[in-house]
């Protein structure tokens, strides 16, 4: 069997310990141990598939095999492996590199008329640049506020809050609703569920634009 050895740092970010960084900080801190012995430096390199490795004190458990979850993020979480801050966190799935179709119901104060919503279709001007052509609807009115879809092929930092903030209708409350062909219908905060292998071939294939 071919051994392949791999930066220790690498492969506790990848088993889900922290990102990378902070996973370098854990080992010059002392907190690693391989295969019974405190390790410190960071050029050390393990085999994840027969070193044992404890994170204090606690036993990584690495498998080949990936998982591809779907999962709708609860309020009041953090789509990051790790926080300074000690939120709740969650793995974030997207990439603002991958130029991928995201749709978001939107509550905004007040209604939009008409010629705005056209404004956001067509592409706005933010202090970062013009957004592309984004697909907005009316889905709905309560209160005198109303409720947009909005789809976007971008994932610029809080681009949807932006947008609405620009035609002058901040966001009351959003929620992301599909990400490429996937969709959190049918699920409730916080649960997730198992991909399945046409979706998550159809995913990468959008993108990675094959």
């Amino acid at each position: 069997m071919e051994v392949v050895m791999e930066r220790l740092q690498k492969v506790m970010a990848r088993a889900g310990v922290a990102s990378r960084r902070r996973c370098e900080e854990m080992i010059a801190a002392g907190m690693v141990k391989v295969n019974g012995k405190v390790v410190a430096a960071l050029g050390t390199k393990v085999d994840p598939a027969r070193d044992k490795i404890q994170v204090g004190g606690k036993t990584l458990f690495l498998t080949p095999r990936k998982y591809y979850i779907l999962m709708y993020k609860p309020r009041g979480y953090v789509s990051t492996l790790s926080d300074e801050k000690g939120r709740k966190k969650v793995t974030d799935l997207t990439h603002p590199k991958h130029h991928v179709r995201k749709t978001y119901l939107v509550r905004v104060k007040g209604l939009p008329a008409w010629e705005k919503l056209e404004q956001m279709t067509g592409g706005l001007v933010l202090e970062d640049g013009p957004t592309a052509p984004a697909a907005v609807r009316l889905a709905g009115e309560r209160e005198g506020n109303a409720l947009l879809e909005i789809t976007i092929s971008e994932g610029r930092n809080r681009q949807i809050r932006r947008m609405c903030e620009h035609i002058g209708h901040p966001v009351l409350r959003l929620k992301r609703t599909r990400f490429a062909n996937l969709s959190i219908e049918g699920l409730k905060p916080g649960q997730c569920c198992h991909l399945t292998g046409e979706e998550v071939d159809k995913l990468k294939k959008l993108v990675l634009n094959e």
